[in-house]
């Protein structure tokens, strides 16, 4: 059977409202902002675009509304390389955004304002495109979507990452147990495994996770790099030393970067270093999508670091 795509991605398009300040704002405290725009966002999105970026074939899965702001989403996937065919347009709808307020080191809170953002029923589901692929990658999604897809993909041979995010890892594993059972590779940060296993060693937690299901388990650790777990035991990938700008966006092109280095044949070390220098190229740029690299600029920064 021939593919039509490396990746599918199911997951969320946004537009991020930013609001560049000095400092955050305690509570009561009025901060002015410097700067404010909007950018293109939404996990799954911000994925797909680091993916097309690295000269992979993407196709995303989800939803917008029929609003100027989904058709600027779609816009802007298209212009990145991503293909958009699959993606649902809600009539009337509102298309999902959220409100981000970034200081002068990066550090930022997030507000979710609602709207259309993801398939809500496994009927609306493109199976075929699913199936279609090398890698299905699941960010936010409704548990039974996600469950279908999964279990399309892992019986068609489609290798599974599964990114669940700070807002689905609020399910449990019990509820998330479908998933992770067709799940090949679980991206998930420090705080989300946190969430999922409670409250006990980094070690102990992926081991836990992997008993779920997943073969290969990476824990995000922010500026201290990533830790890997695997068959051939847990080791622990530094971060690359760069100046940070915005780290919105950093674990979603980590995992475009461990994703491109997984088909391309790489060891899982490889990927998840990989993966680090793809979200050390972004932080130094504003906006979720800002800066991603091509797959030259990838492969150039890499050898730069290996020579320093």
């Amino acid at each position: 059977m021939s593919l039509d795509f490396d990746v599918v991605i199911l997951g969320a398009a946004a537009v991020d409202l930013v609001a560049r300040v000095d400092r955050l704002p305690g509570i009561d405290e009025i901060v002015f902002a410097r700067e404010y725009a909007h950018h293109a966002g939404g996990s799954g999105a911000n994925i797909a675009v680091g993916i097309a970026k690295l000269g992979r074939t993407v196709s995303s899965l989800g939803k917008v509304g029929d609003d100027e702001a989904g058709k600027w989403l779609l816009k802007n996937l298209s212009a990145s390389g991503v293909d958009t065919q699959a993606m649902l347009s809600v009539a009337g709808g509102k298309s999902a955004s959220c409100f981000i307020a970034l200081d002068a080191h990066g550090n930022r809170v997030i507000f979710a304002l609602g709207g259309s953002a993801l398939i809500e029923d496994v009927d609306e589901l493109d199976l075929p495109r699913v199936t279609g692929s090398r890698v299905l990658c699941i960010g936010d999604a409704f548990i039974p979507v996600a469950v279908a897809a999964a279990e399309a993909a892992h019986d068609n041979e489609t290798t599974v990452f599964f990114v669940p995010g700070g807002l689905m890892v609020t399910n449990g594993l019990k509820e998330l147990s479908p998933v992770l059972q067709n799940t090949s590779v679980l991206v998930i940060s420090r705080n989300e495994a946190n969430t999922l296993t409670g409250d006990c060693s980094l070690v102990e937690a992926v081991r836990l996770l992997r008993e779920t299901g997943p073969e290969v388990v990476v824990v995000t650790l922010g500026a201290k790099g990533a830790i890997l777990a695997s068959d051939d035991g847990i080791e622990t990938v530094p971060a690359f030393d760069v100046s940070v700008a915005d780290t919105t966006g950093a674990g979603d092109a980590f995992t475009a970067g461990l994703m491109y280095a997984f088909l391309d044949g790489r060891t899982w070390l490889e990927a998840v270093k990989t993966g680090c220098a793809m979200a050390a190229v972004k932080i130094g740029h504003f906006g979720a999508t800002g800066g991603l690299p091509s797959k030259l600029e990838l492969e150039r920064f890499i050898e730069i670091r290996k020579t320093l």
